[in-house]
């Protein structure tokens, strides 16, 4: 909801509906902070299932704690602000890397595994 109005009457309708976002040109560092800190923990945890180890990776926590602290903020918008510019780098250029490096780290083993299966991607194409 976008209130239009002199200033003192809007800062009464803002106390009365509910939490007033102003625009700014500064992030919440301790929010952004908090979220890729708890992300690379949360990443760190290893579950064994069937002697297999299972892990998240420190980027694979700080995505879903990205989703999580997203939800916070949609859930409570007084805190966690981070301007519309900053925005637009993590979903460009942001997305762009985070998938660059987790196909960086998959690649060598993708490729050891093919070498080894030759035979049967041979067999397989006969």
């Amino acid at each position: 909801m976008t209130l239009i109005g002199a200033a003192r009457d809007v800062e009464r309708a803002a106390k009365n509906i509910g939490y007033a976002d102003r625009q700014t040109v500064m992030t919440d560092m301790i929010f952004v902070g908090l979220g890729i800190v708890l992300g690379g923990l949360v990443g760190l945890l290893t579950i064994t299932i069937g002697g297999l180890p299972l892990t998240l990776t420190a980027s694979g926590g700080a995505l879903i704690m990205g989703l999580i602290f997203g939800w916070l903020r949609a859930v409570h918008p007084t805190f966690g602000r981070i301007p519309g510019s900053a925005m637009w780098i993590f979903d460009t250029v942001g997305l762009t890397v985070f998938m660059a490096c987790v196909g960086l780290a998959a690649g060598p083993s993708f490729f050891r595994g093919s070498r080894s299966r030759e035979s049967v991607w041979s067999s397989s194409a006969l």
